[in-house]
């Protein structure tokens, strides 16, 4: 569930950001194709190292997102699209969380108390 509603939301960034290139006139590059051989036989993948893989893969996004916020200082409409599409992934972020400690698969950081 979690991750249709995570390729449910890449799909519409994907053709918001499509259509602000199109309105400034920014040549796309060639979409890859809609689906590819696996080169990992998916037998062998552990869910946890799926998890993890996709959670990488989201902190990069909130990373490229907020980037994207500070750099963009002469249009003010986006900057307001890639701040919206920051709330988005904090969102999806904070559910992928809480799904992955629920699980056991998420990286928590022990807690150090003084002795």
């Amino acid at each position: 569930m979690i991750l249709k509603k995570g390729v449910s939301k890449l799909e519409n960034q994907i053709k918001t950001l499509e259509e602000k290139a199109t309105n400034f006139e920014i040549p796309l590059p060639e979409k890859p194709p809609a689906s590819e051989q696996a080169t990992i036989d998916p037998e062998i993948m552990e869910d946890k190292f799926v998890y993890r893989i996709i959670l990488k893969g989201a902190q990069d996004a909130i990373d490229t997102h907020i980037r994207a916020v500070v750099e963009t200082v002469r249009n003010d409409n986006i900057r307001d699209l890639f701040f919206q599409l920051y709330n988005e992934e904090v969102e999806l972020y904070n559910d992928f969380i809480r799904y992955g400690k629920m699980k056991g698969w998420a990286y928590i950081a022990p807690k150090y108390r003084k002795s």
